[in-house]
Formats: C-alpha cells, sequence, structure tokens
C-alpha cells in the first residue's frame, strides 16, 4: 500500500515485489518510480504511468557482479516461551543435508527484501537466518 496523502485513504499499487523502498513522482503526479526489492534478487526499478497502473521494469546498469551467489529466501516459523517467531532462511545452492553450512543469525527484525551483505554471505558459504521480533 502507498499513502499519497495524509488523511485520504491509502491507494493499493500492485508492484510484485515483496518491498517498495523508494516511491518517485513529478509535480503532476504523471509518472511513478518505484524500486522494488525481494530476497534474492537486486533492486529493480520500475515505472508506472499512473499510480494504480502495473509498473514495468525499466534498465538499469548490474548493481553486483555476475559471479555474486544470491539466494531466495526461506520463510521459517517456530515458537518460543508461548511466542510465534517468524523469520527468513538463506542457504547457499550447496547445502545439503550431506554438505551443512556454518549459520550467521540476525536478530534485528527483517523484511524480505534484497540484501548485498546476505548474498555476500551466501556466495562466501554462509547460510544466513534473519528472525523478525517475536509476537504473541
Amino acid at each position: 500500500m502507498v499513502s499519497l496523502w495524509r488523511g485520504r485513504r491509502p491507494i493499493s499499487c500492485d508492484c510484485h515485489f515483496a518491498a517498495i523502498a523508494r516511491v518517485a513522482t513529478n509535480a503532476a503526479r504523471n509518472g511513478w518510480l518505484f524500486l522494488g526489492s525481494s530476497s534474492g534478487h537486486a533492486p529493480v526499478l520500475l515505472y508506472a504511468a499512473k499510480l494504480t497502473d502495473v509498473p514495468r521494469a525499466l534498465p538499469i546498469p548490474a548493481l553486483a557482479p555476475a559471479y555474486m551467489k544470491s539466494a531466495v529466501a526461506k520463510r521459517i516459523q517456530w515458537n518460543n516461551e508461548g511466542l510465534t517467531v517468524d523469520g527468513l532462511l538463506y542457504l547457499p545452492p550447496e547445502a545439503s543435508a550431506q554438505n551443512p553450512m556454518p549459520l550467521i543469525v540476525e536478530t534485528n527484525g527483517v523484511v524480505d527484501e534484497y540484501d548485498p551483505f546476505v548474498d555476500f554471505l551466501v556466495g562466501r558459504g554462509f547460510a544466513v537466518m534473519r528472525s523478525n521480533p517475536a509476537r504473541q
């Protein structure tokens, strides 16, 4: 959801990404730019003539080297002391039960968006778990 003006209803925008990092428009509001982000994918610059249109991707230069490994997050959930904890697990492609990877845990609370540092760690053979704050 994107809210344009204070006191008005939010306007829904279907961008097909887990997170929209930035939204920009011109004074006439006849062109919209979005920076879409999801785990395992570098950010994508999107354009729509109207806020309610489905935006299309614009070509931009590569943001990461071609050899950079990336992993799409797997949503995980567990219970601890009566609280449900949500998280995202990123595994290197070569990870398996027969080939376990060391795990790095981030506990600050996260959204499902691209993080180049996660790709850096995954590319060096680490699994990464990012947990969201506990909820009841």
